[in-house]
């Protein structure tokens, strides 16, 4: 079992584990496992830290909270207080966003492919910025724009051809995946834009990957993106810097928020561009635990289960991309020895393990264990696989706490089924 470190509003007060000054164990009791537990000063405390450099270095620059990382509306309208716009990539989204009453002045609608009755309803909510990935996906927006009689701002996704070294289901910046533009692409686009009728083309933008845990891909690909502003045929008025940046889910060496910050005043202070930029993990990632009950243990010879009532259902990342999230005993054990074990989930897929060959407590039934860094990507991935319904999730402010999700019931498993 790891120790907490440096993990964010969770502490171990009088041998239990603690969300701000609320008991996991009090959550586990009043609300039930399995439970997100969100911290709100975590949450609030890490976009600060991004404008508290920007503030001393007298540089400005917009956060876009990628809402696929969490979309739950509470979570969007806190980061919104907090300055935060947001990076969408899809109807849904937009909807979310609107509801936690996101300026639709500070929302980009990214993705690679955007359906016509949600660019529609993105002129309607008159949005700040398409980020176009596709010549046909341009000459659509122009279309709808023409036909609502409205302005699309648009900026073109280009593809640097930078590898951020990260899981290749979450890289986004090279070649051969299929997110942006290439070259030849924008040359293209670029023959294009004089028959253009109501599409303002002033504005580009990329996103090379997830999970990154160095600066140098960032720095890299933002040099290719200026050299590229600077030959484009158009006013490039806006630069959206993408997200990606990572966080230390098992301690590993990441970026700080300082160090990412100081970065983009640095490479971009006094440059003739509106910066943008569209963390997700980075603000929401450690802000959250997974609480989870252990139902049962399994024993077979020297190798032994713990089976918890957390599912890859309910957290898939670790199934998805063979990540791993720390996992921590709620109440501290009164002895140091440690049982070597996999941590498990009931549903009947091999792949719904947690971890392998962990060393935790000697625990029983019924004890409480938590997983770490389960902000970004664990609500939103969500499922009701197995039948399972969808979990709570509870958002933490000192010693309070309020349901912000109630946990789904059978009935809400079929409701979409009753015609």
């Amino acid at each position: 079992m790891m120790s907490l470190g440096r993990l964010e509003g969770f502490s171990y007060s009088k041998g239990e584990l603690h969300c701000e000054q609320v008991p996991l164990k009090k959550i586990a009791k009043e609300v039930g496992t399995p439970t997100y537990v969100y911290s709100k000063a975590t949450l609030s405390n890490r976009v600060q830290r991004l404008q508290k450099v920007w503030r001393g270095a007298k540089f400005e620059a917009q956060v876009y909270f990628a809402v696929k990382a969490c979309s739950n509306i509470h979570i969007l309208r806190l980061l919104g207080q907090e300055g935060c716009g947001a990076d969408i990539v899809s109807g849904g989204e937009l909807f979310r966003s609107s509801i936690a009453e996101i300026d639709p002045r500070k929302i980009v609608f990214s993705g690679v492919g955007k359906s016509e009755k949600e660019i529609v309803e993105a002129l309607k909510a008159r949005i700040h910025m398409f980020n176009v990935e596709s010549l046909e996906e341009l000459l659509s927006i122009d279309r709808l724009s023409f036909e609502s009689g409205s302005k699309a701002q648009v900026s073109l996704r280009v593809n640097p051809n930078v590898d951020a070294k990260t899981h290749p289901h979450i890289s986004t910046g090279l070649k051969k995946n299929k997110f942006g533009l290439s070259k030849d692409e924008l040359q293209e686009i670029y023959r294009t834009l004089p028959r253009l009728k109501s599409a303002q083309v002033c504005g580009l933008s990329c996103h090379i990957g997830s999970q990154i845990l160095a600066l140098q891909p960032f720095s890299k690909a933002w040099k290719e993106l200026v050299e590229t502003a600077k030959k484009a045929p158009f006013d490039v008025k806006f630069l959206d810097l993408g997200g990606g940046l990572g966080v230390p889910y098992l301690g590993e060496k990441a970026i700080e928020l300082e160090d990412y910050a100081e970065l983009i005043a640095k490479t971009f202070k006094g440059s003739p561009y509106e910066i943008g930029i569209e963390p997700g993990r980075a603000l929401v990632g450690p802000s959250a635990m997974l609480l989870t009950k252990l139902l049962n243990v399994k024993r077979r010879g020297a190798r032994s289960f713990y089976i918890v009532d957390a599912a890859m259902n309910d957290l898939i990342r670790p199934a998805l991309y063979g990540a791993t999230h720390p996992a921590f005993s709620v109440e501290q054990a009164r002895s140091r020895a440690l049982v070597t074990t996999d941590l498990v989930g009931p549903v009947c897929e091999t792949a719904d393990t947690f971890q392998t060959n962990l060393k935790l407590p000697a625990l029983k039934s019924g004890s409480l264990l938590a997983f770490g860094n389960a902000g970004a990507y664990g609500m939103t991935m969500a499922s009701q696989y197995n039948s399972r319904p969808r979990v709570a999730e509870v958002l933490v402010d000192g010693s309070s706490y309020k349901i912000i999700r109630r946990r789904e019931t059978y009935a809400n498993l079929i409701e979409h089924e009753l015609v």
